[in-house]
């Protein structure tokens, strides 16, 4: 999971106020039960001192209508200069949370987000399309209608001349509306890059559709049956079918990270095994993908410094490094801070048997000193 988008969260100064809570609206009294969670944080974030100014603009955004319907979670951030990261999952929190300090508390969020993947819908028939873009990084989505405008749409029986020019003007037509709708999905592709891009409907308008898109474009596509633009159909059959599809990508992905990492590990070089062989690349600005083992209750702690790749063991060890204020927090919080700040990236694997240790590192370059004699 690429975790640039989160550099507010990690470049400014703090102390930070960290909220995490479950905003479902799948019951009749939703908006009750999301301002009561809501209250609960606040307590709690009270508590740890939090300002209350700071506390009113999370409030805000927390308690804020969005489009979502039924399971999601919500996610904000903010710290001196303001609220830096709202983020909706589609997930909802393992449980409520709020934080107030120098390291903001992220791994929840990635939690919820579970490795998302951003995707775009396009359900055509041959008149046009609905595309719908689902990004992984917005509060809301997006969704529009793409009109061909041309209405000679239907083929009839019969023969002659008259026939076949009506014929030709029908297949004119259904050529005009798909040059719209591969006009429409370029663009989309072009400004959301999503990793999927799942078209579904009309047969011979998928065709149509297929043939006129990019390469670029068309390398992303994937046709699932079940979605278009029929009266009647099946919207959560449809979902279900979208959910497995990047269920298995994300299988995917994960399987190639992991295997990149054990053939790393076999060869010894560029890779961190363990946590402190980790803290030690992470503090040294080397890691391309921590590869974690996800444990919310887990006790690991580590120290941190103003600066996120200040971080260590210990308090002396921070020290060292130029901290003058250095704070005792959660392993993972304190990891993905550093992590933010070196622009790599983070993939939670399932599993304690997958990746013995519990963490590990790609690298984009070996930090331990060479071996004498080596030659390195």
């Amino acid at each position: 999971m690429d975790l640039a988008w989160l550099q507010p969260a990690v470049s400014g100064p703090g102390p930070f106020v960290s909220a995490h809570l479950d905003v479902s609206r799948d019951s009749e009294d939703a908006a009750h039960e999301i301002d009561l969670r809501w209250q609960a944080v606040r307590r709690q974030l009270e508590e740890q001192g939090a300002p209350g100014e700071l506390v009113d603009q999370v409030e805000g955004r927390m308690l804020s209508q969005t489009d979502r319907r039924g399971e999601a979670g919500r996610s904000v951030v903010a710290g001196p200069e303001g609220v830096v990261v709202d983020q909706m999952t589609t997930r909802r929190p393992r449980r409520d949370s709020g934080h107030y300090g120098q390291v903001p508390h992220l791994m929840p969020l990635l939690r919820g987000m579970g490795g998302a993947i951003g995707y775009a819908v396009v359900e055509v028939d041959r008149a046009g399309a609905e595309v719908t873009v689902v990004e992984p990084y917005s509060v809301s989505g997006e969704q529009h209608e793409v009109e061909g405008g041309h209405e000679v749409l239907h083929a009839v029986g019969g023969g002659g001349w008259s026939h076949r020019r009506y014929r030709n003007r029908v297949q004119d037509s259904w050529d005009r509306n798909a040059d719209a709708v591969a006009t429409d999905v370029t663009k989309v592709f072009d400004q959301h890059h999503p990793e999927v891009i799942v078209v579904s409907g009309d047969p011979e308008a998928t065709s149509r559709l297929l043939e006129r898109l990019d390469p670029d474009s068309r390398s992303r596509v994937v046709k699932l049956e079940g979605g278009g633009r029929p009266e009647g159909k099946d919207e959560k059959v449809f979902q279900q079918r979208i959910d497995e599809l990047l269920i298995q990508r994300l299988q995917a992905r994960m399987g190639e990270v992991l295997a990149r990492y054990t053939e790393a590990k076999g060869k010894d070089t560029n890779v961190a095994s363990g946590l402190d062989a980790v803290v030690a690349a992470a503090r040294g600005g080397s890691v391309e993908t921590l590869l974690l083992h996800d444990d919310p209750s887990s006790d690991l702690r580590l120290w941190a410094g103003e600066e996120p790749l200040q971080i260590g063991s210990t308090r002396e060890e921070v020290e060292a490094l130029g901290a003058r204020h250095p704070v005792e927090d959660r392993a993972d919080d304190v990891l993905v801070r550093a992590l933010v700040a070196q622009d790599a990236a983070i993939e939670l694997v399932e599993g304690e048997n997958v990746l013995p240790g519990g963490i590990g590192a790609l690298l984009r370059f070996d930090v331990r000193p060479p071996v004498p004699g080596s030659g390195a």
